[in-house]
């Protein structure tokens, strides 16, 4: 028996449970993929492989919060797939990152202004002001001076970065799937997902 089919947005409300949800692929990580609604209203994560960017799917989960709080669907399966169009990425400021304001159960990010916008996919832009010594994160200012409790200023991006192609003071172009991550036992801060090196653009 197939669980019952609920929104994103209700969804993103629920403590647990099984769901079955229709929406676009929007961007797909090694680990997971991001959905969305195609009016843009909602997005969220979906622990698991084996979907394929603007795909339309229907699919089954369980709701669950990763260790960094972010509500999301560990995949159980896709149950049916039909070709669309990935909605465009939401141009913003960093400031907007992540939103201010709470949906449902998922959290908004301290410092951040608008409504919730966690799951949905983004582009940002503004120069390089740190690099990871391993390679796993950059840091992307627009001006904001934001927090990234890394140390530098601006919106810590992780994922399929290239380091060798990156420099402090870079201007560049992000597209991913909005985040956020969790330093100690309360503090959150802004983040974005790139699914391959040319996520990240000069």
């Amino acid at each position: 028996t197939l669980p019952d089919e609920v929104s994103l947005g209700q969804a993103k409300s629920l403590a647990s449970g099984e769901v079955r949800v229709a929406a676009v692929v929007t961007r797909v990580h090694s680990d997971r993929f991001n959905v969305e609604t195609p009016d843009r209203t909602h997005g969220m994560a979906v622990i698991g492989t084996g979907a394929t960017r603007g795909k339309a799917v229907t699919l089954t989960g369980a709701i669950l919060q990763t260790p960094e709080d972010e509500r999301a669907i560990s995949l159980y399966g896709i149950i049916a797939e039909s070709d669309s169009t990935a909605p465009g990425p939401f141009g913003m400021s960093s400031r907007s990152v992540g939103g201010g304001a709470t949906f449902g159960l998922q959290i908004g990010v301290p410092g951040s202004v608008g409504p919730n916008n966690i799951g949905l996919d983004s582009v940002i832009c503004g120069r390089v002001t740190g690099i990871a010594d391993d390679g796993t994160w950059v840091t992307v200012d627009d001006g904001a001076a934001r927090p990234s409790g890394m140390g530098p200023t601006g919106v810590k991006v992780v994922g399929a970065i290239d380091p060798s192609r990156r420099h402090v003071g870079d201007f560049v172009v992000v597209r991913g799937s909005i985040s956020l991550y969790r330093m100690g036992q309360s503090d959150h801060y802004p983040l974005i997902r790139v699914a391959q090196a040319g996520d990240i653009a000069p």
